[in-house]
């Protein structure tokens, strides 16, 4: 619901394409919070099976009515997408700079522990803006930010850069 709550006051206000990538309940939930905040025309699903996308997709298409997609391509699902959200437990990255257009809103809601990632580096240092739900833990804990500030990519989080990171 907050994923929901962030991309109706965050992204632009023609943002009716989000891409999921995710096959698990809180994927499910996300996709449906969503499309009660949005007048969606399409949904994507990306998953680590396709298996899991395709039964995503099936399931949330006979809830909402609506035309939802599977794919096993990042790129092809974030193509004209306006709100990306990442809800997996990936320790690798999914997503990177190249594969987001500008002005879209990316949700990283499942890297919530050091050790797992699911944005590049650049792709976090290219953001306009970070916004976390709370700062201290975010500061040791998003899985995501803590490599790019390591980096030297640019902090606009607000939160005081890790440990071992270069000042940016």
């Amino acid at each position: 619901a907050a994923t929901a709550m962030a991309g109706d006051l965050m992204s632009v206000l023609e943002a009716n394409v989000p891409a999921i990538f995710g096959g698990g309940p809180l994927a499910k939930e996300t996709a449906l919070a969503i499309a009660r905040k949005r007048d969606l025309s399409e949904i994507r699903i990306v998953s680590l099976t396709r298996q899991t996308a395709d039964r995503l997709a099936d399931e949330l298409s006979s809830l909402l009515g609506l035309k939802v997609r599977a794919t096993s391509s990042p790129q092809d699902a974030c193509s004209g997408a306006s709100i990306v959200v990442t809800v997996t437990s990936a320790v690798e990255p999914l997503l990177f700079d190249g594969d987001i257009q500008a002005r879209t809103l990316v949700a990283a809601i499942g890297s919530g522990t050091p050790n797992r990632r699911e944005l590049d580096g650049p792709l976090v240092g290219s953001a306009g803006q970070i916004v976390v739900e709370t700062l201290e833990p975010a500061a040791s804990e998003a899985g995501d930010s803590i490599p790019a500030h390591r980096a030297g990519l640019p902090n606009r989080t607000g939160l005081p850069p890790p440990p071992g990171s270069r000042p940016s």
